[in-house]
C-alpha cells in the first residue's frame, strides 16, 4: 500500500496532475452536512484529523515510537538509519493528515462538502503549490520510508504477552 502511494506520488510529481475519479469523501461529507448538527460533526472530524496529524508529527520529531522497538544485534549506524526512516515516514503521514484535516475544517466552516479532499486531491493540491514537484517528491520519499518503517516494525517491534492466569 505504501509503495503504491509512493509510486502514485512520484507519478503525480512527474505529470503534475492526479487521475480524476471517485468523489467518495465529498459524498460522505455531504451526507454528514445534511445531518442535524452536520456542520459541527464535519468540523469535529477535521479537528480530529488535525489532532492525529499533530500526534504523528510529535511522535516523529521525538522518535517516541522507539520505546516499542528492540534492535538487539543491530549496528548503531543501521539503528540510527532505521530511526530516521521511521521519523521521515511518520512525519510524511502526519503532513498528509494535516492537509486533509485542514480541508475538512474549511469544508465544515463553508458548509461545502465539495471542499473536502482525500489523499489523491491532497497530493494534487500539494503539487499546485510553489515548488510543488519538490514537495511531492519529499512526500513520495516519506511515504516510501513509512512503508519501510512498517517492515522494520514487523521485524523488531517488542510485543508483550500478558499471562492470562
Amino acid at each position: 500500500m505504501n509503495l503504491t502511494l509512493a509510486v502514485f506520488t512520484t507519478r503525480l510529481a512527474a505529470s503534475g496532475r492526479a487521475p480524476q475519479g471517485g468523489d467518495g469523501q465529498a459524498q460522505a461529507a455531504g451526507t454528514v452536512l445534511n445531518l442535524p448538527g452536520g456542520q459541527l460533526l464535519l468540523g469535529l472530524v477535521g479537528a480530529a484529523l488535525l489532532g492525529l496529524a499533530a500526534s504523528q508529527l510529535y511522535t516523529a520529531y521525538g522518535a517516541k515510537f522507539m520505546k516499542r522497538m528492540q534492535f538487539s544485534g543491530v549496528d548503531g549506524r543501521v539503528r540510527d538509519l532505521l530511526v530516521k526512516t521511521g521519523q521521515v515516514g511518520i512525519a510524511s503521514r502526519g503532513v498528509l493528515m494535516l492537509i486533509i484535516g485542514a480541508f475538512a475544517l474549511v469544508a465544515a466552516w463553508n458548509r461545502r462538502a465539495s471542499e473536502t479532499v482525500g489523499i489523491s486531491q491532497a497530493l494534487t493540491w500539494l503539487g499546485s503549490q510553489p515548488a510543488g514537484n519538490v514537495l511531492l517528491g519529499v512526500v513520495a520519499v516519506g511515504t516510501l520510508c513509512y512503508g519501510v518503517w512498517c517492515a522494520v516494525q514487523a521485524r523488531y517491534r517488542r510485543i508483550r504477552i500478558e499471562d492470562a492466569a
